[in-house]
C-alpha cells in the first residue's frame, strides 16, 4: 500500500540539514550540519533526510547498517504487540528478497493490491515460490526507514486482535509489518529516487493470511527464543491449512500427505508458517 508523507516542518528542515560529500555505488555520503550553531559536526537523524540526486546512504539498502535498522524497527514492534504473541517469528533480512524489492520501487509505480504482489507478471514477487507481502511508501521528501516503518504501524491504532480493522480503515501495512502475519520470517527493502517522489517498498517471505497466537511470549519456541521472538521458523510450508488434521488421520507415510504437507511431516519443533 502507497502512502504520501507530509513536507516536515521548518524545525525538521534546521535540524536535518545534510551536506554531499562523496558517493559509494549507488549511495551518496551525507554528514548532518547544524545550522542553528553554524557549526559542521555530526548530529542524530530524523526521520527526514533532505532531497539530494543520489540515494543518502542512510537510507540505502545496500547497507549493513540500513538493513539492520529496517529489522530491529520491524522486531521492535513485532515483540511489543497486545495481546503478547506465543508464536512470533524474529525477522531477518533477506538481500535476495531486497532484490525484488528493489526492482518493484525502481518501476516508480504507485500501486499495490492490498499490500500484496500477486501480479503474475511480476517475477520478482514471489520467494521459493510463494507469493510474498508487500508495503509500499511514497514521499516527496527522503525519509529514514524508522520513520517510514514507523508510520506503517501507526495503523496500531484501527486495529484489534484478532478481528482487524475496528473502524474500516485500512489496516494492512501494520499487520504486515509486525503482528497478523506472523508467518512473514524474512523481509527485504528497496528505495528509489523517481521524477518527483521517493518509493520505499519492503517485501516480506511469506505472505500471510492469520493473525498470530496469543500467549506467553515464546510459549510456542522455548527452547529458541530471543527477546520474546522465536528463532526456529520451519523452511518447509504446508499447501493447506488442514496438514495438522490430515497427518493425524492419515499419518506422513500416506504418500500424498507427505507431498502436500511438507512441513507438518518434517518440522516436529519448528514454527510452521501458515497462511
Amino acid at each position: 500500500m502507497a502512502d504520501e508523507a507530509l513536507t516536515p516542518s521548518e524545525s525538521d528542515l534546521r535540524h536535518n540539514v545534510l551536506i554531499h560529500v562523496g558517493a559509494q555505488k549507488n549511495c551518496s555520503t551525507l554528514i548532518h550540519v547544524d545550522r542553528i550553531n553554524c557549526l559542521v559536526v555530526i548530529v542524530k537523524a530524523g526521520n527526514y533526510l533532505p532531497n539530494w540526486d543520489r540515494i543518502s546512504d542512510q537510507i540505502c539498502t545496500e547497507n549493513a547498517e540500513v538493513q539492520a535498522e529496517i529489522v530491529d524497527v520491524h522486531n521492535a514492534f513485532r515483540r511489543a504487540v497486545q495481546p503478547s504473541a506465543a508464536n512470533m517469528l524474529m525477522m531477518s533480512y533477506s538481500e535476495e528478497i531486497a532484490v525484488g524489492a528493489q526492482a518493484w520501487v525502481d518501476r516508480c509505480i504507485l500501486s499495490d493490491l492490498l499490500g500484496r504482489s500477486v501480479l503474475p507478471s511480476c517475477v520478482f514477487c514471489s520467494h521459493a515460490g510463494y507469493e510474498l507481502g508487500e508495503n509500499l511508501y511514497y514521499s516527496s521528501y527522503p525519509f529514514s526507514w524508522t520513520g517510514i516503518i514507523t508510520i506503517w504501524h501507526e495503523e496500531v491504532t484501527h486495529y484489534n486482535y484478532p478481528n482487524g480493522s475496528t473502524d474500516g480503515s485500512s489496516v494492512g501495512h501494520y499487520t504486515q509489518v509486525t503482528i497478523v502475519w506472523n508467518s512473514s520470517y524474512r523481509v527485504g527493502c528497496g528505495v528509489a529516487q523517481c521524477s518527483n517522489f521517493y518509493l520505499y517498498g519492503c517485501q516480506y517471505y511469506r505472505a500471510g493470511a492469520l493473525p498470530y497466537k496469543a500467549g506467553r511470549p515464546c510459549a510456542s519456541c522455548p527452547g529458541s527464543c530471543v527477546e520474546k521472538l522465536c528463532t526456529n521458523p520451519c523452511p518447509l510450508v504446508d499447501n493447506f491449512l488442514n496438514c495438522p488434521t490430515l497427518k493425524a488421520i492419515a499419518g506422513c507415510s500416506n504418500k500424498l500427505v507427505s507431498a502436500w504437507c511438507p512441513a507438518s511431516c518434517t518440522c516436529t519443533t519448528e514454527i510452521i508458517p501458515v497462511g
